[in-house]
């Protein structure tokens, strides 16, 4: 039995970039944003680099985001599906976005119409480069022969053993966005503290603790790696940063001197997450015991 060619498809909010995203042979529906003294709406992945956005966030620009609409999503899996392939989606967080559900809604759509076609959706619970790392690897699964449904099921079992750990130099976006309180933030910046997060099981971004400082956050996130990680010093680590590569550097130096690790991936924050937690932040992502 032939087994039908099929596509992984994904949405720009995995903050990997669309050249490696097309080596990958990844499609993707796009985010978009706006700031609010300029209502155009832009698309994530084209409209601005990393390094503009995030000057205009400094500069105190506000920024509005929207999720891929139903017409986004319709136009990649539609193309597809033209092309007599199947679809497995690995989509961003249902607890974050409601894409997940819009895609829901256009597959059941699309099927009616290509009866004959599979679309298989995996709500993967995660975000950012998190959700990258997770391509990533299911890219690799089907480049050895996995089937779609072989594709889906390692997906779904691996999803929850992706790590995502945060941290940021500037509280203030989270106390904008209601993480923290005003009094909370106001005591944080004072002191510098540095607050700890991550993705959980739910696919929601928490905050779980807290480091004095730059170097002692890096260091909570390295010690992290340690106690969580499936096989320390092995596998790949993707970082992804919001305008501060030196703290990426600080992590991935840490790595190397204590693993002699060098399987790396760093990517931008995109401007639909970095919309939410700021420039500052840096994050580590890698296959773990648990998240």
């Amino acid at each position: 039995m032939i087994v039908a060619d099929y596509i992984i498809t994904t949405e720009s909010t995995c903050d990997i970039a669309p050249r490696i995203l097309k080596e990958w042979d990844v499609r993707f529906s796009c985010f978009s944003f706006s700031f609010e003294d300029e209502p155009e709406v832009q698309r994530e992945d084209i409209s601005m680099s990393a390094p503009e956005f995030y000057a205009n966030m400094r500069a105190g620009r506000m920024v509005n985001t929207s999720a891929a609409n139903s017409s986004a999503v319709e136009s990649t899996f539609r193309s597809i599906l033209k092309e007599g392939k199947d679809i497995l989606h690995l989509g961003f967080s249902s607890a974050l976005s409601s894409t997940f559900d819009t895609t829901c809604f256009v597959a059941k759509e699309l099927l009616e119409e290509f009866p004959e076609r599979k679309i298989y959706l995996v709500d993967t619970l995660a975000q950012s480069a998190g959700l990258g790392l997770l391509i990533k690897k299911t890219v690799d699964r089907k480049n050895a022969g996995a089937s779609i449904e072989e594709a889906r099921d390692y997906a779904e079992s691996e999803k929850l053993h992706i790590a995502h750990w945060f941290s940021v130099d500037d509280i203030k976006y989270l106390k904008r966005g209601g993480r923290l309180s005003t009094a909370s933030a106001a005591v944080a910046t004072v002191l510098n503290i540095k607050p700890i997060l991550h993705t959980d099981n739910n696919g929601k971004l928490v905050a779980v603790g807290k480091a004095r400082g730059i170097k002692a956050a890096v260091q909570t996130l390295l010690d992290k790696y340690d106690e969580l990680a499936l096989t320390p010093g092995k596998g790949t680590v993707f970082f992804c940063h919001a305008d501060c590569p030196e703290y990426a550097e600080l992590l991935r130096k840490g790595l190397r001197e204590k693993y002699g690790m060098e399987d790396f991936l760093t990517t931008d924050v995109g401007p639909v997450i970095g919309s939410h937690i700021g420039p500052g932040t840096y994050s580590l992502f890698f296959e773990a015991k648990e998240r």
